[in-house]
């Protein structure tokens, strides 16, 4: 059938021609399945005529809010709520885009199953409506963002207070020598509480 198109039907001798398409799928590399004997090769070719290879969702960020908007329409539909017109709220969406979705668009329809079937009477999915291991994600990001910025911010610090040493805390020839205007020093050392002639 997949080769020509016909087919019997089980204990009839007429051929038949079957007016179909056949759309497969797979998250295996079936030439590798069929290099280890674990795929029918003459199958393989039948089936693999157009082949097209789909990124998984942690890839298609730009993906995932019309995801988000039709499962939310179709979630809404299932639970009855036809006349309700769901929004979501900027952190919950950076937090869902933040996500690797390991269980791939199924785990993503899951999340607003969950959501949807216990909203209550409010229109607005929040950051909190989450299940954990979306939020921990974006909780994680942050987090790691702040250490980045303090680690930043340690680092500028002892590389202006080196040059004001260095300089005799003369602010001219500091702001001269690490190559910034003379007014971002000052602002940078109020920023970075440096006080004058600070001990290294």
């Amino acid at each position: 059938m997949l080769e020509n198109g016909e087919y019997r039907r089980l204990g009839e001798n007429n051929v038949k021609i079957a007016g179909v398409r056949v759309i497969s799928a797979t998250n295996r590399e079936l030439s590798t399945q069929v290099e280890r004997g674990n795929f029918r090769q003459d199958l393989y070719y039948r089936l693999g005529t157009v082949k097209l290879h789909i990124p998984a969702l942690r890839f298609r960020q730009g993906d995932i809010q019309l995801l988000i908007r039709h499962f939310l329409r179709e979630c809404a539909a299932r639970n009855g709520l036809h006349d309700r017109h769901f929004e979501i709220d900027v952190k919950a969406v950076e937090a869902l885009e933040l996500y690797d979705w390991p269980g791939k668009v199924r785990e993503l329809h899951n999340e607003f199953m969950r959501i949807v079937s216990l909203i209550g009477p409010s229109d607005v999915i929040r950051f909190g409506m989450l299940s954990e291991p979306v939020k921990s994600k974006r909780k994680s990001r942050k987090s790691g963002g702040k250490l980045l910025e303090r680690s930043v911010q340690q680092y500028e610090r002892r590389l202006i207070l080196d040059a004001l040493h260095r300089n005799d805390w003369n602010r001219v020839r500091t702001s001269e020598e690490i190559g910034v205007p003379r007014t971002t020093l000052i602002t940078k050392m109020r920023k970075l509480k440096i006080a004058a002639r600070e001990q290294l």
